[in-house]
């Protein structure tokens, strides 16, 4: 997928949000309206990975434990942001030591640059300011991290009104929640603080396992959520104009969301009395605020930025598309550690 971004440092800095075209041909690259500075640059193919609507929703579901995502998957992919944050930063401020001649700037909207995502403007002018940006982003993935913990309480909401082998697993120990990120001594990245300090707790074969979890399900979560929001907002669509003021309304708004789901979801079964009005509660919810925009800008953000996210886009497919078992795949990787 193709997009262009009026980039400034994304909206990490509520500059400018990603605008999506398909092909860069269908660019007006000499309108004034785009910021000074534009760029074509290829995003992952969300559908592409997930391809069904069924497909999307379960994974989700997978991400669930009692009222929302797991506290701890919600911690290790804030963490992951952050480092994929603070790595670019790091080569931005190093490209700019070491050629004060390039002028990156000075591109105007009729001059694309393919590929390379240079130096935001605002580094270049106050690159002695580097890590009080980067603590205004981090403040901005705590956000995006408190928005997902919100949404997913909707979400979770959502599937236990609509279908009918959904229950909330319930079974999800507490676990110790990591400390947020404070001022630190050493240059060691964020997740090697926060692996330390969950190893501490665990041995090593729980350690491994959990990780492993972690590592995939936040895989799963940062690719799977911008085409979830696009079919959650296509429900969001078809009902937000129903007003519920007589039993025949109720009625009718139950019609509506068992349509849209048999048509988008025919693998899934619902409930046979589904909760209407709850669902579309939890989807005002979701998209009468910032929550779900905040999330899906966020993680689109992140996918273009991370220099790895290639080889993340073949591990997640190549996890989905695997016969073997996530409980399989669970013990491999402990056994793997014991050999090892």
């Amino acid at each position: 997928m193709i997009v262009t971004i009026a980039f400034a440092l994304l909206p990490f800095m509520q500059i400018e949000p990603i605008v999506a075209a398909e092909t860069s041909e269908q660019l007006n690259l000499s309108n004034e309206g785009i910021a000074n500075r534009t760029m074509i640059v290829e995003e992952p193919d969300y559908y592409g990975i997930f391809p069904t609507a069924s497909r999307r929703f379960k994974v989700l579901m997978s991400l669930m434990v009692e009222d929302g995502f797991r506290p701890e998957l919600l911690e290790f992919a804030s963490e992951k942001m952050k480092d994929v944050i603070k790595e670019r930063m790091d080569s931005w401020e190093a490209e700019i030591l070491a050629d004060k001649e390039r002028q990156d700037g000075d591109l105007k909207g009729t001059k694309v640059v393919s590929g390379r995502i240079p130096p935001p403007e605002v580094l270049r002018q106050n690159l002695e300011m580097k890590e009080q940006l980067l603590d205004s982003i981090y403040y901005k993935m705590d956000e995006c991290r408190e928005a997902l913990k919100e949404a997913g309480k909707s979400i979770s909401k959502i599937f236990e009104n609509l279908f009918k082998d959904y229950a909330r697993p319930g079974i999800s120990q507490p676990q110790q929640n990591v400390a947020s990120r404070e001022p630190q001594v050493n240059t060691e990245s964020s997740t090697n603080n926060v692996n330390t300090a969950v190893q501490g707790t665990n041995s090593p074969a729980e350690y491994v396992v959990k990780q492993y979890k972690n590592e995939n399900d936040y895989i799963n979560l940062r690719f799977v959520m911008p085409s979830f929001s696009e079919d959650l907002l296509s429900l969001h669509k078809a009902i937000q104009n129903i007003e519920i003021e007589k039993q025949q309304d109720s009625a009718t708004l139950k019609d509506v969301i068992m349509s849209w789901a048999q048509s988008h979801l025919p693998k899934m079964e619902l409930k046979d009395e589904i909760d209407g009005i709850t669902i579309k509660k939890e989807l005002e919810m979701l998209y009468d605020t910032y929550f779900m925009y905040y999330i899906v800008t966020s993680f689109r953000e992140h996918n273009i930025l991370d220099t790895n996210v290639n080889a993340a886009v073949v591990k997640c497919k190549n996890m989905n598309a695997a016969s073997f078992g996530t409980m399989g795949l669970l013990l491999a990787a402990v056994i793997a550690f014991t050999m090892w």
